[in-house]
């Protein structure tokens, strides 16, 4: 009986330990400077996986990820340095299954006939002209 009691306490100090290494990930994903595909953790539990297959159109790119908080929706992004192409991305939205409704050439806003999210935006920081896609949803 003993031995059970051992057990339980150490799975709930191992739960604890990671529910707040977690919470310590998703800060750091949320820093504007945003994280590479090298940090496996960031990478793989915090981008979305339509945004993981997104073509590397341009040499440099990094992610960033926004947490739904309250009516604010999630978003998951690649920023890509200003050299990206962007018509191989339209190309891929549309491998996707999604279409383009609101555009100035290929930038735009993305998503499926009926649906309201989740949904892609295609846009350029107007400074260092980065190119920067993100999926955006409610959970």
């Amino acid at each position: 009986m003993n031995q059970w009691k051992k057990f339980i306490v150490a799975g709930f100090i191992v739960i604890v330990s990671i529910i707040l290494a977690d919470f310590s990930m998703q800060k750091r994903a949320e820093q504007p400077g945003g994280y590479s595909q090298a940090n496996l953790w960031l990478y793989y539990f915090y981008t979305d996986k339509e945004i993981r297959d997104a073509p590397r159109v341009a040499h440099q790119y990094h992610f960033t990820f926004t947490a739904q908080d309250g009516a604010k929706p999630q978003d998951s992004s690649i920023v890509y340095s200003a050299d990206a192409n962007t018509a191989d991305l339209a190309d891929y939205l549309q491998s996707l299954g999604y279409i383009r409704f609101e555009s100035e050439g290929a930038i735009g806003k993305w998503g499926r006939e009926g649906e309201l999210t989740p949904y892609f935006t295609l846009t350029r920081e107007p400074v260092q002209r980065n190119v920067i896609l993100t999926r955006t949803e409610f959970k």
